[in-house]
């Protein structure tokens, strides 16, 4: 969802900011974004740039100097947090979102709400992710030897303000 987006705005070069050490869910949003990019007929090499750094706000703040160097027209945050930290790095550095960067979060948690410019992301339904995982806790207590259980839930595209097509 997110390589189509950014793709679809135009973005050709794009970089992903993402823990080294990142989580097996973390890691399928960059695999699915890689082949998003593979199926829209385009070489993953040659658009995305990974940086890595820690999946916090310090984190984010921290990666602002590469994701300047690496010269490219967006970038992926894997989490909003990130994306807030970075916002703040770039602006520290004379670079603003979006005119000079666009940049796009992940989560959708409320504080994407109260940053300029608003904060572009993918929502995920967190407060139904912490019901469901109650449930499946309960479940295997009760039920000692049930199968592993896997939900999947929906996620949507929250259009805000920090993304617009490159003037590269």
């Amino acid at each position: 969802m997110v390589a189509n987006y950014l793709l679809s705005m135009g973005h050709k070069q794009i970089a992903i900011v993402v823990p080294a050490d990142a989580t097996s869910n973390i890691r399928l949003r960059l695999t699915g974004f890689r082949e998003e990019v593979t199926n829209q007929g385009m070489d993953p090499q040659q658009i995305i740039t990974v940086i890595n750094s820690p999946l916090s706000k310090a984190g984010g703040f921290a990666a602002a100097g590469a994701v300047i160097d690496s010269e490219t027209t967006a970038v992926f945050t894997v989490n909003d947090e990130m994306a807030i930290g970075l916002y703040r790095g770039l602006k520290n550095k004379g670079i603003h979102v979006p005119t000079d960067i666009s940049i796009m979060g992940y989560d959708g948690i409320d504080l994407g709400t109260y940053v300029e410019p608003e904060l572009t992301t993918i929502q995920q339904p967190i407060s139904r992710m912490g019901e469901l995982a109650a449930q499946l806790l309960i479940n295997r207590i009760q039920k000692p030897n049930i199968d592993r259980q896997v939900i999947e839930l929906p996620v949507r595209l929250i259009e805000r303000k920090s993304v617009t097509v490159p003037k590269k």
